[in-house]
């Protein structure tokens, strides 16, 4: 698989900013560039991207859009659109705009000192040296690509939240649970009639502990069970008719904005203008806000495989699957992590649940991934305004600038989850991959 870097321009400005000026004794014109910085043709964005090749792509398009041999049976039409062919890329855009591109500003005879003048080009809140507007890359908001430790944590985490074959309820984990004993009733440690006042207000904190670890958990796993049970016949009708099936799942994460607003002092206009043009001092207050937002999704589709218990063995290895979907009566490793003393504060640091879930599910009941991906976003936008500057003859009011920088990612999963290398995946999963049509070859993804 190879790899392209493309760059390209998003827009450029096409004005020609020229300040022109006539001297009192009538002489032509003098025709120069915008005084400081010149802003003939800026470019206001650019755009990079890192991706890999995929010719199937194009191939998978033509297969389906044309009438070739073969592609009009709808069996094989179902077994090309379910061919993974896409894969992992980045991008990084920046892109700068003013409120003011284009403005004429006129000044007439004031004096011989003070000649007529006329200027017509875009106005900037941000001065820039001799920069061209939007070519300077330290006026743009950095931002760095999200490592791959993030984007496979996130991964990972999806998955779990979206496979298919998630039991509704937890009852080898609540099983598990009951060694330590069923929780207390809700105020029996603070309000006993024979301790003191003192020890009653000790006895908040075990209180507290004991409705958090004990009590709610056991009433969502009563309320787990209450609905496995209501809803059982729709639960086990979907489990049959999803067995064997293309399932797509999208899962998004909370978005994120964080703003912060800084004060820049007092600032002059880009261009700077000769100073008797303005009106005053020509300075006016500048104020940068800086607004970072972040969304972060997955899209993916599976496929598991139900028994149809057409044996005596079927049939047991069918039951098993729809009393594991219904109630979760699995031993398995996701359920030994939830028993393990301190787990859940292990959580809080790294996703180890998240990944025992994700081995639990995609060992059984030949669940694998047909494809799946995470996607973040990450956009920072320096907005600044530049207040209060005006001219003898031209007021522009706020003057406003905005530096955007966006950054996208896309990581790509295997058949058995993110972040795994092929070389790991057994004889078994890799035999299951083939008669699925997953895997390109032998041990080939």
């Amino acid at each position: 698989m190879t790899t392209t870097t493309k760059k390209r321009f998003l827009d450029y400005y096409k004005g020609t900013p020229v300040l022109r000026t006539w001297t009192i004794q009538g002489k032509p014109p003098v025709l120069t560039a915008a005084p400081d910085v010149p802003y003939g043709h800026w470019v206001d964005g650019t755009q990079t991207t890192v991706s890999e090749s995929h010719p199937e792509w194009f191939a998978r398009k033509r297969l389906l859009r044309g009438n070739y041999l073969g592609t009009r049976d709808p069996e094989l039409r179902k077994f090309i659109r379910m061919r993974d062919c896409g894969g992992n890329f980045s991008t990084s855009v920046q892109q700068c705009e003013t409120s003011h591109p284009e403005v004429l500003i006129t000044q007439p005879y004031t004096s011989i000192v003070f000649p007529q003048r006329e200027y017509r080009g875009p106005l900037f809140a941000l001065s820039q040296g001799t920069t061209i507007a939007g070519m300077n890359r330290n006026s743009y908001p950095s931002l760095s690509l999200p490592s791959m430790v993030q984007m496979v944590s996130y991964g990972t985490k999806a998955i779990a939240r979206t496979i298919p074959t998630n039991p509704v309820a937890g009852l080898a984990t609540f099983l598990g649970e009951l060694r330590e004993g069923l929780p207390k009733i809700p105020g029996q440690a603070v309000f006993r009639s024979h301790l003191r006042a003192r020890d009653r207000i000790a006895n908040v904190a075990d209180e507290h502990l004991n409705v958090q670890f004990g009590l709610k958990p056991l009433i969502s796993d009563v309320s787990s069970f209450a609905g496995a049970v209501k809803t059982s016949k729709e639960v086990i009708d979907q489990y049959q008719r999803d067995s064997g099936r293309l399932i797509r799942r999208r899962y998004s994460f909370p978005e994120s904005t964080e703003t912060e607003i800084t004060d820049m002092g007092l600032r002059t206009t880009a261009p700077a203008f000769p100073s008797d043009m303005y009106l005053g001092s020509g300075l006016g207050k500048l104020t940068r806000t800086r607004v970072t937002h972040s969304r972060i999704w997955f899209s993916g589709a599976y496929t598991y495989y139900l028994d149809p218990g057409e044996t005596a063995k079927g049939k047991l290895i069918r039951d098993e699957q729809i009393a594991n979907k219904l109630y979760g009566t699995r031993v398995s490793p996701e359920v030994l992590w939830e028993l393990t003393p301190w787990s859940w504060a292990a959580d809080y640091v790294l996703n180890i649940g998240d990944i025992m879930t994700n081995i639990s599910a995609l060992s059984r009941d030949s669940l694998v991934i047909r494809h799946a991906y995470v996607m973040m976003e990450t956009t920072i936008t320096d907005t600044y305004v530049l207040q209060g500057v005006k001219f003898n003859f031209y007021d522009p009011g706020p003057i406003t600038q905005t530096f955007r920088t966006t950054v996208k990612s896309r990581l790509k999963a295997t058949p058995y989850g993110f972040g795994l290398n092929p070389a790991s995946i057994s004889d078994r999963q890799w035999g299951i991959l083939l008669a699925l049509g997953v895997s390109q070859g032998h041990k080939r993804l």
